[in-house]
């Protein structure tokens, strides 16, 4: 059956082999677990993805729009973290995302037969940044954390990059 075939493979990729057959004969999961081998570990066969790729649907359409500032439309978001958060940490937390996911590093540059965007290799520009601002007021606080976050927004260059900035923000211990 579809559900079978469905729990064999949610199964296979948490790392547990199960046959169809074995499926069927064992009933209940103490019985599955007890049967089932150990299913090969998957790996990542793909490395970072470079060069030229086509604009998806959406992309084209957006870029069809012809807007004088398409850097403009980027998009914003503010999280509370709690105040121990290690900025070296996210810092190379942010360096593996950036290498994993292959559409963060894309640029898109207008031509005269139209847009293209294309894979850099590496992200040579920074894109976290670490603010300690526990000895400010709260009132500096506020002022420096929104310039700093509209400065960041604004910086953000479809053309040259990167398309992402994340900026870690220190109001002091007891603050997240």
């Amino acid at each position: 059956s579809i559900l079978g075939i469905q729990i064999i493979a949610k199964a296979n990729q948490m790392g547990f082999q199960l046959t169809p057959k074995q499926l069927f004969q064992n009933q209940t999961v103490a019985e599955l677990v007890s049967v089932s081998g150990s299913a090969p570990g998957m790996e990542d066969q793909q490395g970072p993805v470079t060069g030229e790729v086509p604009l998806t649907p959406m992309q084209q359409r957006f870029f069809e729009q012809e807007l004088s500032d398409p850097h403009l439309f980027t998009q914003a978001a503010v999280y509370e973290v709690g105040p121990s958060l290690d900025p070296a940490l996210m810092k190379t937390a942010i360096r593996e995302l950036l290498i994993y996911h292959d559409a963060l590093r894309l640029r898109f540059v207008h031509e005269e037969t139209g847009w293209k965007q294309f894979h850099v290799d590496e992200e040579e520009d920074p894109v976290f940044y670490y603010h300690d601002l526990s000895q400010l007021t709260s009132a500096e606080q506020q002022s420096v954390f929104e310039t700093t976050a509209n400065e960041l927004q604004s910086s953000i260059d479809l053309s040259n990059g990167p398309l992402l900035r994340i900026a870690l923000f220190h109001f002091g211990a007891a603050q997240p």
